[in-house]
Order: C-alpha cells, then structure tokens, then sequence
C-alpha cells in the first residue's frame, strides 16, 4: 500500500527536527505493508527549515527499507497554494492515501498513522480520519483559570461528531484529488470537512464521512495570554466569515454541479474567479460577519450534558464578552481587505522548548495505556 506523508512548514526550524523524531517513530516505516513517501514543502521559508528536514530524513531513510523523500522550497506564500502544489503536483498517482500533518505537532503514540488508515480501511463510505489534538497546556502543572478555561472550550469542540483539525489527518487520495482550495479560503479543514460530508455542498452533513479516532492524539502549541487568544478569535471569525459567503457564492451559481466540480472549472478559466466573487458579493455592504457569530458558544454548550453546563456557563458568558470586540473587529478587517496575513504561525518555540519531556510523556502514557 503506498502512503503519502505531507507536510506544509512555515519557518519551523525550532520544532520541526522534533517534529520529525516523532514521524519516525510510527510504526508503519517498520511493516512491509507500507510504500511511505514524505513530501515537505518549505513555504516561503527564511529560516533553516528546509535544511534540517534534508537532513533529519537523509539520515532516517538509510535506516528504513520503505521510504522515498523531497524537500521542496516554495517562494510564493500561504498554506492554501502550498496544499495545492502538493496534492495536485507532487503526489504520485499510485498512493491511495494522503496523511498531510502540519510540521510543529507531536504524535504521541507510533501506531498513529497507522490507526487512521486502517480506519477508513475498515469503513469504505469514510473519506477522512483524524486523531484527537491536545493543547501543550495540557500538560502543564498550572490549574490557573486561563488553562482551565482554554481546555474547557476544547472539550466541548469534541463533543461534535465529523471534526476535522487541519493539524493531522488522513484522507483518500482519490477524494483530495478532486479538491482544488481557492486561495481566498482561509481554512482548509473547514473547506475539506464540508466538501466530503456534504457532497460538495449537495446534500445535509453526513458525519460519519470523518472517523474520529481519539485512542492516538497529537499535541500543539495552544495560544495563550489574552492578545494571542483575541487575535486567534479574529482570525477564525473572518475566516468562518468568509467561508460563508462562499457558501453563498456557490448557492447563486446555476451550474448543476457540485461546489467541487464548479471551484474547479471556474479557476481553471479564471484564477482570480473567487476574488471578484467575493468582491461583487461584498459590494455596497457594511456588514460580513456570518449570521449568528454571537450565538455560536451557547450552541456549543448545548453538547454537555448537565453538569458540564453548569460547569462551562461562567467561562461561556465570559468568552461571549469577548466576542463582542471580535466580531467588530473582524468585519473591520474584512471589509478593508486585511485578510489575506492574518493567519499567523505560532513557530512553536515554547513547544520546542519542552519536546524532549512531551517525548517521553508519550512513551508513559503508551506503557499505561
């Protein structure tokens, strides 16, 4: 069976050799099963990056028996272009699923990979399978209010079915080579999820095309202090925003076919197509932020049982509050077109600080598991 393993980095060089430790560790560079190739694209990069990755799997692949590699600098910059290049130029035909992982998580069991493959072996009608992500925080000795209030709202995301984190998943390659991403969609996994569990916006959303399996986890770098949490709100608030009016775009468009089939052919004749979408839409408007944006956490806390309302009332009204100031400033920034750099990486020099004791938490949990 051959695998693709693809990562999209972004001046990661603090973390990424970590990064890279816990990839080997998977057990499928040990099965004959498997045919692995890694492809990384180094994304505008002005770090060393792409040096160390040259080098971490120069070594690894004189170890392995089942493993072809490139490195791969890219100037232009976004993730949206990067993912394109990849799935649409790099990846060979021959691979039947595509594992794409950003480059500054750890895997924390080495059967990772492996449990995702074979859940969708196991489940012809899935498209996609994900891990459960974990915020480093969550390893901290601290009990302070922000760590509890961040892993609070963390908790009641995974209590929805069909999630989809865009850090780690594994996907069919012959779904993903239908889906090309406009680059003025700002979040792939939103984008990807909606494509497969709707049919490319055909039908009502059908879970069960994204397996969550929450028995092998990942861990990242979570935002923490008030800015950093404020700034990741906007950001996510303009980009479910303009996710959004594509929907909508899509909806006004008289062409049967589904929103896969029509993002295809309308960029492949006008690349610029979404952009003066989006401007037409947007035209003699004042308001952008999707319908609803102020209702989203007490829907959220209507997936907890009891207790856990009780318990998540408090930390809700208090990130409503919050909300508030988001949203105006995210319809600022979408409307003034601040949009496209507002996507920041953390660089995960905290993470990479504390990797080698994560490391070793891994191997504790994996023996008492």
């Amino acid at each position: 069976m051959n695998i693709l393993i693809g990562m999209l980095i972004h001046n990661e060089e603090a973390i990424i050799a970590k990064t890279l430790k816990t990839v080997f560790q998977q057990n499928i560079f040990r099965s004959y099963k498997y045919q692995v190739e890694i492809i990384i694209i180094a994304n505008a990069c002005s770090d060393n990056s792409s040096a160390i990755c040259e080098r971490e799997l120069e070594k690894f692949s004189r170890k392995v028996h089942n493993l072809e590699y490139k490195v791969i600098d890219k100037d232009e910059p976004g993730k949206i272009p990067a993912w394109n290049d990849l799935i649409h130029k790099y990846s060979s035909p021959q691979e039947s699923y595509i594992i794409m992982m950003d480059g500054d998580i750890l895997l924390q069991q080495k059967n990772n990979f492996e449990t995702l493959i074979q859940s969708l072996e196991n489940n012809p009608q899935a498209l996609i399978s994900t891990d459960l992500p974990i915020k480093d925080i969550h390893f901290s000795k601290s009990n302070n209010f922000l760590k509890r209030f961040s892993l609070g709202f963390s908790k009641i995301t995974q209590k929805g079915a069909g999630q989809l984190c865009g850090q780690l998943y594994c996907a069919r390659a012959s779904f993903l080579r239908k889906i090309f991403i406009p680059k003025e969609i700002l979040v792939d996994d939103t984008y990807l999820k909606f494509m497969a569990c709707t049919n490319g916006l055909t039908s009502a959303v059908d879970n069960s095309k994204i397996i969550n399996n929450y028995s092998v986890s990942h861990v990242f770098e979570a935002y923490t202090g008030p800015r950093n949490y404020f700034n990741n709100q906007v950001r996510q608030t303009v980009a479910f925003s303009m996710w959004r009016m594509f929907k909508e775009i899509i909806k006004q468009n008289k062409s049967k076919a589904n929103a896969i089939q029509i993002v295809r052919t309308a960029i492949t004749n006008n690349p610029d197509w979404l952009k003066q979408e989006f401007d037409k839409h947007m035209k003699g408007k004042r308001w952008f932020v999707f319908k609803g944006a102020l209702n989203v956490r007490f829907k959220r806390l209507s997936r907890l049982n009891t207790m856990g309302k009780i318990k998540m009332f408090i930390p809700t009204c208090a990130a409503w509050l919050i909300d508030l100031p988001v949203i105006f400033v995210s319809n600022s920034k979408i409307k003034n077109s601040h949009i496209q750099n507002i996507w920041k990486d953390t660089h995960s020099t905290k993470m990479a600080s504390e990797a080698d004791s994560l490391i070793q938490l891994k191997t504790k949990i994996e023996k008492a598991s």
